[in-house]
């Protein structure tokens, strides 16, 4: 059970986690999560680009 506060009001959460023990996000997390830019995604490219000989 989580607690935070929005709105000037205390609310609880309750939050899940799946087998390997990683938080189960709500949808507006995840949608939150994918408009975020991913910091990996530009060191993947890179690392691949290096990989395949055109970086």
């Amino acid at each position: 059970m989580w607690q935070r506060e929005r709105l000037g009001m205390t609310t609880h959460l309750l939050r899940w986690w799946d087998e390997a023990g990683q938080i189960l996000l709500r949808d507006t997390e995840k949608v939150d999560q994918e408009r975020q830019p991913n910091k990996n995604d530009k060191r993947e490219r890179q690392r691949l680009l290096d990989y395949e000989g055109w970086g």
